[in-house]
């Protein structure tokens, strides 16, 4: 067998792995659902307020604002502060020291952040969906593009994050 499949196989498990722990874990049920959790509050108070004479709502403008920023900040900040911590305590060097271990420990860490992300803006979308309205996914060319812009978004965030991540020394 190809030892780069295996790695890609230990790769998908360790997302698995990583995800069961992070929706069993009350702090990392809170640090996932905590801030949009406090997005839709705003953008509840903000549902009746209208852009001037626009006649668009607060809150619809301010809903892919907040996709973007979640897309953004878990890319950035998710993979970042997840390299130094591994890396202080041992996990990275772990890692390094198994045949394509590096290859399965970011497949991981990507499958991590990627299924966080996108139990994120789900929640943001359905409770938008009540809150705000004027959602609309109805069709598949929406989903489609929602899919791309998250996947990009998704990936250029965590190119970006994982320098710092690699860079700094301690947390």
């Amino acid at each position: 067998m190809n030892p780069t499949t295996v790695a890609v196989r230990a790769g998908i498990r360790r997302t698995g792995i990583e995800v069961r722990q992070q929706f069993t874990d009350i702090q990392g049920l809170l640090n996932l659902f905590l801030f949009p959790a406090l997005i839709m509050v705003a953008l509840f108070f903000m549902r009746n307020g209208t852009f001037e004479s626009s006649g668009f709502v607060l809150a619809s403008l301010a809903l892919p604002g907040v996709l973007g920023t979640i897309i953004f900040f878990n890319g950035l900040y998710g993979i970042g502060e997840s390299l130094v911590l591994d890396c202080e305590d041992g996990t990275l060097l772990r890692a390094k020291a198994t045949p394509n271990g590096m290859i399965g420990y970011f497949i991981g860490r990507i499958g991590a952040s990627a299924a966080a992300v996108a139990v994120q803006v789900l929640a943001i979308l359905v409770t938008g969906w009540f809150i705000v309205g004027g959602v609309a996914l109805d069709s598949f060319s929406a989903w489609s593009t929602l899919l791309w812009v998250l996947v990009l978004g998704l990936l250029s965030a965590l190119s970006i994050g994982a320098v710092p991540g690699a860079t700094v020394g301690t947390a």
